[in-house]
C-alpha cells in the first residue's frame, strides 16, 4: 500500500490532486516512473506500507472511468437575507437604532443673534 500526504492541499503530481490528509493508494496505482517522481517531490510525503491482512486498498480507477462519473446537482440555498441565522439560547438581540425626531429649538437659540 502507498500512503501519500501533501504538504500543500491539492498539490498535483502524477495526475492526482493530493490531499493534506494521508491518502492510501493501491500498490499498482502508479507506474514505477510516477512513483519515483512522487518520492522525489519535496511537497509530498510518500510511505510504502505493507498491505494489511484482510483489508484492501482503494481500487485503481482508470482515467476513462473518472471522466464518466455522474454529476449530482445540489439544490441552491435560499438568499442569505431570506433566512435569519439561528440565535444561541439565551442570546440577546442586537440593539437597533430607532430614528428620533429632531430636537425642538429652545428659547435661548431663538434669541441668539437678535439685536438688544
Amino acid at each position: 500500500m502507498i500512503v501519500i500526504t501533501s504538504k500543500i492541499d491539492g498539490f498535483r503530481r502524477a495526475g492526482v490532486a493530493h490531499s493534506s490528509s494521508p491518502t492510501p493508494y493501491a500498490e499498482d496505482r502508479f507506474t514505477p516512473a510516477q512513483l519515483a517522481k512522487l518520492r522525489a517531490e519535496p511537497n509530498l510525503v510518500v510511505q510504502l506500507l505493507p498491505k494489511p491482512k484482510g483489508l484492501t486498498a482503494p481500487a485503481k480507477t482508470s482515467e476513462a472511468a473518472q471522466a464518466t462519473t455522474e454529476t449530482t446537482t445540489v439544490p441552491s440555498a435560499p438568499p442569505v437575507d431570506a433566512v435569519a441565522p439561528p440565535q444561541p439560547e439565551g442570546s440577546v438581540e442586537p440593539a437597533v437604532a430607532v430614528p428620533t425626531a429632531a430636537p425642538e429649538p429652545s428659547d435661548k437659540a431663538d434669541k441668539k443673534g437678535k439685536g438688544k
